[in-house]
């Protein structure tokens, strides 16, 4: 029998079928448009360590070593930070050509204040830590879903605000909203994707970053004097401003849409404009009621704190370093440098421009909450680290009982299933096998949910889909045998194998539901969702985000009517309630009603 592959506490072990290569980087780079932040420039003065006389594929084997690592599929089998970290340094080391001068050092002296020392050190350090690892990870996530959206039919050969509406929606559907994180544990933006929930602050550290990797400036915008987003006991009100043809495009990450802007129509919310809600103050105040006041009003926009959002890593000279090589078929968008590098302006001269009066430089300040998520995620005690492995184990579904024959009635639970060859009748399945041919072939199956998971992060949707059909129906065997008939394979250790198939069943239920929206199949999801909210029971953790993507299933099968009434019975202390009513609105108005 084999040792599962996903195995508590580790959660690792050996690597399964192999999905797609390294999803999110076999393309080139979005294009740049007007608003959006250009291509990083690689400096021309640059030196390297490499001899005249070095192997000229060693390099090549480096980065061969290196790319195979940042595979989407990798992530949660055989990845982990330290190791990426170690494959940065290699290819640093021996290949990398430096900026002949630290770039950081080029910074305006209104940029550099936003920073402490040790922040200004990391930024300009000549080595790649593990918080650089996990940064690169992350990009390569946000690559995968830049892509997805660039090929998607909704969007394909769309302006970069239908881009912006597309890349909102699609967080929004990934995250389902939370008002505190689960188990109180801070998250990296991969780790909040991959377990699909989160707070408004993580929906727009998401979608910020989502818009990067589509080469589209954006900032929060929040009232004078107000705490930063996520720092503070009390929320902050905010919005997300996507940057786009000398606009800033508002969005409401909380509610789940943009701010309705007067062009909304025909079924659809469009994001009003900062100069529209400075003009027109109903358009933030509709969005509340005479009991439950809209938190921002047009005054608070008159003149906001600007934050600039990004990990540090995203501003340092080694991202500048390594932004050489992830380019080409392997385009990923590690560095958006805060300085301006070979005349090409940098994420500050583009904000500042973007203001246009609105705002200036002493306006601009670096948003704190992504730093303080993943400095916290990354140095988690062992206490933490178990409760976040606790949150992974649904991921480990699906095990396999297997009958016990000298003990009638008991069954064996596993991470692998043995078939056998039917036309060998007869033999016995433990045997060695007959004529060079195997009678049994063993397939594990534990951690199949995570390779379904995986799957639909990187964009093999169709393949993601037959994982969570196969992690459904195996599941649910599991479940039908009396709890004292089950004896557990030692090397699984202590684990509620009956709770956590239940979890993956819900799981595997909704993100099927997700994979059939996102590949245009409205019909067949909005059945998957409906079917969802109809089988719901106490440990069903998706109904409020199954009823938000069945309204948006039904609409864009254009069953307005239908959809608006999805939305009738939601409660007012709903956090997203303002958001639905919205949509619901809109609907209706498409639907004549």
């Amino acid at each position: 029998m084999k040792t599962p592959r996903f195995l508590p506490p580790l959660l690792m072990a050996a690597l399964a079928a192999l999905l797609p290569g390294l999803a999110g980087c076999s393309q080139s780079a979005p294009s740049t448009g007007t608003g959006s932040a250009p291509a990083p420039a690689t400096a021309n003065t640059a030196t390297t360590d490499r001899g005249q006389d070095d192997e000229p594929n060693a390099c090549d084997e480096l980065l061969k070593s290196l790319f195979d690592v940042y595979r989407i599929d990798k992530f949660e089998t055989t990845f982990d930070v330290s190791i990426g970290a170690n494959r940065l340094n290699d290819w640093y080391r021996g290949c990398a050509i430096r900026a002949a001068s630290d770039p950081t050092s080029k910074l305006p002296e209104a940029t550099r204040k936003l920073f402490s020392g040790a922040q200004l050190a990391l930024m300009s350090g000549d080595q790649y830590r593990t918080r650089d690892a996990s940064h690169v990870r992350d990009c390569v996530l946000f690559s995968a879903v830049a892509n997805r959206l660039m090929k998607s039919p909704q969007t394909a050969g769309q302006n970069e605000l239908d881009r912006a509406r597309a890349a909102f929606d699609h967080v929004v559907a990934t995250l389902q909203l939370q008002l505190r994180h689960s188990a109180d544990l801070p998250f990296t933006p991969y780790e909040l994707y991959l377990l699909g929930k989160g707070t408004a602050n993580d929906r727009a550290w998401l979608f910020v970053n989502t818009l990067r990797a589509l080469r589209i400036d954006s900032v929060l915008l929040i009232p004078a004097n107000a705490e930063d987003p996520g720092m503070t006991g009390d929320p902050t009100p905010f919005l997300v401003g996507a940057l786009i043809e000398g606009e800033v495009y508002l969005f409401d990450p909380l509610l789940g849409i943009p701010v309705p802007g007067p062009q909304s129509g025909e079924g659809v919310v469009r994001p009003a404009t900062l100069k529209q809600v400075q003009a027109q103050p109903t358009l933030l105040s509709d969005l509340g009621s005479t009991e439950k006041p809209y938190p921002l009003t047009s005054a608070d926009l008159a003149q906001p704190v600007v934050l600039f959002v990004g990990d540090l890593s995203y501003y340092s000279s080694s991202a500048q370093a390594l932004q050489q090589v992830f380019a080409g078929e392997h385009s990923v968008l590690i560095s958006d440098p805060l300085e301006d590098v070979d005349n090409v302006p940098g994420l500050w001269s583009r904000l500042i421009a973007a203001g246009q009066g609105t705002w200036n430089a002493d306006s601009l300040r670096l948003w704190k909450y992504p730093q303080d998520q993943i400095t916290r995620s990354l140095a988690l005690d062992d206490e933490a680290k178990e409760r976040r492995k606790g949150l992974k184990l649904r991921f480990m579904a699906y095990l396999v009982a297997t009958p016990i024959p000298e003990m009638p009635g008991k069954f064996v639970v596993s991470g692998s299933k043995e078939s056998r060859d039917p036309t060998l009748k007869g033999l016995d399945s433990r045997d060695a096998g007959v004529g060079g041919f195997a009678r049994t072939e063993s397939r594990t199956t534990s951690g199949r949910q995570m390779e379904g998971r995986l799957a639909q992060v990187a964009g093999n949707l169709s393949e993601a889909l037959r994982a969570y059909v196969e992690v459904q129906s195996n599941s649910r065997e599991i479940l039908q045998i009396p709890d004292n008939n089950l004896l557990m394979d030692k090397r699984l250790g202590p684990i509620n194998v009956k709770l956590f198939h239940a979890l993956a069943i819900d799981d595997a239920a909704y993100w099927s539901g997700l994979c059939q929206l996102e590949q245009g199949q409205y019909g067949p999801a909005a059945n998957t969702f409906d079917r969802y909210l109809r089988q719901a029971n106490r440990i069903s953790e998706w109904t409020r985000q199954a009823r938000r993507m069945k309204g948006v299933a039904l609409a864009a099968q254009g069953k307005f009517a239908e959809a608006a009434q999805v939305f009738e019975e939601i409660p007012e202390d709903d956090p997203e309630a303002p958001g639905l009513w919205q949509l619901s609105k809109a609907w209706r108005a498409a639907a004549g009603s």
